[in-house]
């Protein structure tokens, strides 16, 4: 019922969990699951507290993974980051040396991302997401059949190659056949073009 509501650039809904979670469930579909839908699905499973808690988790992780963050919104994720991880120790083994080990550090790690993301960016910037969609396009791009990693890395050269231009030329135009130019030309607003 939530598929209506769910933006377009994650490509579809996921897949029920409770069918699919073992056979390939994707990274991506968790992600929308927990931090997109979960809030709103859990919020009258969960125990008004818990959910409450987990709403924090979700806030600050949404707020951390924006690929352009503000100080004000990386203090706030900080801080509500910081409030989930306490209150999780309070719920779950009630700050008790004795059950520690039902701490997973993945929890003590969200104390460590507002400062990581002062230090490397934002999540988002180098997140395995980036890498995977690299490697999808690219596989997506391969055309021939008879030496196909070959082919794979020409197109990587050619991605990185016009990746480079763009980072030195930002107003660079790379809508193939503007201004009059052959479909393998790049030209810029002032007249002039890369030419192949």
């Amino acid at each position: 019922m939530a598929t209506p509501f769910i933006p377009s650039l994650f490509g579809h809904a996921p897949r029920n969990p409770a069918e699919k979670i073992n056979s390939g469930y994707k990274a991506w579909e968790f992600q929308l699951y927990i931090y997109g839908l979960g809030p709103v699905l859990l919020r009258h499973v969960l125990p008004r507290l818990y959910w409450e808690n987990y709403c924090k988790l979700v806030a600050g992780i949404q707020v951390l993974q924006c690929p352009v963050i503000t100080p004000q919104d990386l203090q706030n994720g900080n801080t509500v980051l910081k409030e989930f991880v306490r209150d999780f120790e309070a719920l779950y083994y009630q700050r008790k040396a004795s059950r520690i080990h039902f701490v997973r550090h993945s929890i003590h790690l969200l104390t460590h991302i507002a400062p990581e993301t002062i230090r490397a960016g934002p999540l988002a910037c180098y997140a395995q997401w980036t890498m995977e969609t690299a490697i999808g396009n690219l596989g997506k791009e391969i055309h021939q059949d008879k030496d196909p990693y070959r082919n794979l890395e020409e197109c990587g050269v050619l991605r990185a190659q016009i990746n480079s231009l763009m980072a030195m030329y930002p107003k660079l135009d790379i809508n193939h056949g503007a201004h009059g130019l052959s479909i393998h030309a790049c030209g810029f607003p002032d007249g002039y073009a890369f030419l192949p």
